[in-house]
């Protein structure tokens, strides 16, 4: 799990979700706005109900995306506040392939 101080409270999310850009993945999409006053980046992944209906399930992803965003942590640029989107494609994905594709979403995004 994500530290709480490199997560995203409500306030951040609304803004992240007004003003951000975005990028898209097969799995996933990726919304992010670069905030000159954080020292640390922060981030946030979101699993709808339309991806799986069971709780369990929703929770595996959302602990495999946190898990990844923890491994690639010394290699993030500091100042920027992201939120993950999970699609219906991400139900059946491994830690390896999700790994993958956050790791190109954040390439893209300039913040690798």
């Amino acid at each position: 799990m994500l530290p709480k101080k490199q997560r995203i409270n409500q306030s951040l999310f609304k803004v992240v979700l007004t003003k951000g850009r975005s990028i898209h993945s097969p799995s996933l999409s990726f919304r992010y706005i670069k905030d000159e006053n954080l020292k640390k980046s922060r981030f946030s992944t979101t699993v709808s109900l339309k991806v799986s209906k069971k709780a369990t399930e929703r929770n595996l992803i959302k602990r495999r995306a946190n898990a990844v965003l923890v491994f690639l942590k010394p290699l993030l640029k500091p100042g920027f506040l992201g939120v993950f989107f999970v699609k219906k494609e991400a139900n059946g994905l491994d830690f390896e392939n999700l790994k993958e594709e956050i790791a190109f979403l954040l390439k893209k995004a300039e913040i690798i």
